[in-house]
């Protein structure tokens, strides 16, 4: 590997001379195991990066006006390590007569030098005909040895204050001898790239980068080799001499009559692809949702152990930033429906409690009970009961700083209110065992446990594209435009610019499809953008002329919940899903929903839709009855409307999916739900 920074001066004649000076930095590969013939400290050679200068003349013969053949020739030296080995020995500790013999450990370098004369034929394409242009080049080069040496030198390491019993000193040269006969010429092959760069009217800069790639090893051995790769960097500065130059007098040619320089900018905004509006229309989307999901009052565990689940997001929340709503915002960004974010918002349970007991119930006191599924290694296991509750409680005091008095703990085999395990199938079964390894949460404020209600506005705003048909007249090809577009007349925006081109003297159009000043500011109706401007510049030598257009910006406002996707009719969706196990009796907390946020909705020309929902467990004609059972009883609490449908679909089927899966233990238990939807006309 050769990396090489070259300066030239050439004369600008027919035949281009200057001298090239180079650094490098080298990097050998070798195969052999040692030198040929020659007893060294090293039976291995591990060669090292090394370095080398060397100084050269050139000349330059342009064969065309994009090709140039290139001869140098010069003198290089280069010095490169070819092994480095430790070794324990014994050394004098001190330099007088009193000195003793310790054991030491000695490194011993062994290194190449080399010093050669070097011949280089290349030959470089330019790519283009402007001054400044790019050229790609390559060739051939030869290293012709003049002298090699090797050297061995040996260096005290430890201790430090020992010295050779030879030299009385902490390092010493034990070979140092000529390689004539061993050392070979060898070739390189060389390829790359560079760039022209006009200093002034009498200087020129290249810069070029080479590869060089080894054609013939320097040092060989049967199949062994001993060979260099180079990286070449160039730095040439070509002075021109012009005084031999013969400049013919210019033609007489009548100067052209020029016209006056002008530009016009007109603005407006694409209504379709065949209309242009004067006015910029930017339209508003504000759509109020409100999300409104329970929390399952239950942390559940795998079979046999007291740890909580990864799913409960125990790792990754902060207790300084974390607050539910920004769950629910996530999970509407993500795209996901009320029931993804649902199963969200309840897996962050823990943390929610413990937020709520920190920050707004703070003379709440939680009850935390642990339960096993009463089979197998969980029989009878009160200890891994109590384990699971200790679990959940260390979680609350540790990561949220709720002080452990305000945490009851207990434990128990089988909750009261937990599945039954005794069905028929053994699918039911399993589900049901499941349910039962459980931790529950209760306490002496329901509030600790309300659901989640997240009510805001949704705002997407859709930006208007504006168009500038620019016209010119009395530019030339080249000549430079800029656009500055500014807000309400004082506001930049930003500012485009390029160079016209043959196809553009005359005119052309700028799109802008997005406003950054309009999009900032939408949000706030007193501070909203009311025109935008834009002001167009041309420069053309000496001249200059500028223009500008303005356009009104208005505001289309649609504010709505959630429409129907025939835009007739507002559309609100809740779901209610804590029922007591097996029955179709609601419990207290989905009374205070309906109470509080579904009754307001409702208006004399409402269309009510009850559906009822249960889990995979048990009889599926019996969910079929329970899930009626359970739309009737929230109907009962449900007021007002124009007509409402009460059904029940069960486990669900193929042809209406339930709202959540039923592969955990939570998400059968949200299953048994009751979805109810709300639709009222608009017009």
């Amino acid at each position: 590997m050769l990396m090489i920074l070259c300066a030239t001066t050439v004369v600008a004649q027919r035949m281009q001379l200057g001298i090239e000076a180079t650094g490098s930095v080298l990097l050998p590969q070798s195969t052999l195991s040692e030198l040929p013939s020659f007893p060294t400290c090293c039976q291995q050679l591990d060669p090292t990066i090394g370095w080398g200068v060397s100084m050269r003349g050139v000349a330059m013969y342009p064969v065309s006006s994009s090709v140039l053949l290139e001869g140098q020739y010069g003198l290089a030296y280069g010095q490169l390590g070819l092994a480095r080995t430790e070794a324990i020995g014994y050394a004098l500790d001190g330099t007088d007569d009193n000195a003793r013999v310790v054991l030491s450990r000695t490194e011993t370098d062994l290194s190449l030098v080399l010093f050669s004369v070097e011949p280089r034929v290349l030959i470089s394409w330019t790519l283009g005909a402007s001054r400044m242009r790019t050229h790609v080049v390559g060739g051939v080069g030869a290293y012709i040895p003049v002298a090699s040496r090797l050297r061995q030198a040996e260096t005290l390491l430890e201790p430090s204050s020992a010295v050779f019993s030879d030299t009385r000193t902490q390092k010493r040269l034990v070979v140092d001898t000529t390689l004539r006969g061993i050392i070979s010429s060898w070739g390189s092959a060389q390829v790359g790239v560079g760039m022209y760069f006009p200093a002034s009217d009498a200087v020129d800069l290249r810069l070029r980068l080479l590869a060089e790639l080894p054609l013939t090893a320097l040092a060989r051995n049967g199949t062994n080799s001993l060979s260099l790769a180079a990286v070449r960097l160039d730095l040439m500065a070509g002075l021109r001499d012009r005084s031999g130059d013969v400049v013919p007098s210019p033609p007489v040619v009548p100067l052209p009559v020029e016209l006056p320089l002008s530009v016009s900018v007109r603005l407006a905004s694409p209504v379709s692809t065949m209309e242009l509006s004067d006015t910029a229309s930017v339209h508003i989307d504000e759509r109020y949702d409100v999300d409104i999901h329970a929390l399952l009052p239950f942390v559940f565990f795998e079979v046999g152990t007291a740890s909580i689940p990864s799913r409960y997001a125990i790792t990754n929340t902060d207790p300084r930033t974390f607050h539910e709503r920004d769950v629910v915002h996530r999970e509407r960004d993500r795209g996901q429906d009320m029931s993804a974010r649902t199963i969200a918002v309840y897996h962050h349970i823990l943390d929610i409690v413990g937020r709520r007991m920190r920050d707004e119930y703070p003379d709440a006191v939680l009850t935390v009970a642990g339960y096993v599924d009463d089979q197998g290694v969980e029989r009878g296991n009160t200890k891994l009961a109590r384990s699971r509750a200790d679990a959940v409680a260390t979680y609350l005091t540790e990561k949220w700083g709720v002080s452990a008095s305000r945490i009851n703990v207990t434990s128990g085999v089988r909750s009261p209110t937990a599945a039954v395990t005794s069905m028929v199938d053994a699918q039911d079964r399993r589900d049901g065992f499941d349910e039962n390894r459980r931790v529950e949460l209760s306490s002496t404020n329901t509030a600790v446990l309300d659901p989640v209600v997240v009510a805001d506005t949704v705002r997407s705003i859709e930006l208007p594209a504006i168009v500038a048909r620019i016209g010119v007249a009395g530019a030339k090809a080249g000549a430079a435009w800029s656009a500055t577009w500014e807000a309400d007349g004082g506001k930049v925006g930003f500012v485009k610019q390029g160079l016209l081109q043959d196809a553009s003297v005359g005119g052309f159009d700028m799109y802008v499809s997005r406003l950054d000043s309009i999009d900032a500011r939408a949000n706030n109706p007193r501070h909203r953008v009311q025109l935008v401007r834009c002001a167009v510049r041309i420069e053309d030598s000496l001249r200059s002329a500028i223009a500008t257009d303005e356009i009104p910006v208005q505001y289309d406002v649609r504010s709505r919940r959630q429409y129907s996707s025939d835009a007739d009719s507002i559309e609100s969706r809740f779901m209610l899903t804590q029922f007591e196990y097996g029955t179709g009796r609601m419990l207290s907390v989905q009374s205070s929903i309906i109470e509080r946020f579904i009754n307001p909705e409702i208006t004399s020309r409402t269309a009510i839709t009850i559906t009822g929902f249960t889990d995979r467990k048990g009889d599926a004609q019996r969910n079929a009855e329970l899930s009626v059972l359970r739309a009737r009883e929230a109907s009962a609490s449900i007021l007002g409307g124009a007509r409402r449908v009460i059904r029940g679909e069960g486990e669900a089927g193929d042809a209406l999916q339930p709202p959540f899966t039923n592969e955990l233990p939570e998400t059968r238990l949200y299953n048994r739900t009751v979805e109810i939807l709300l639709r009222t006309p608009i017009r």
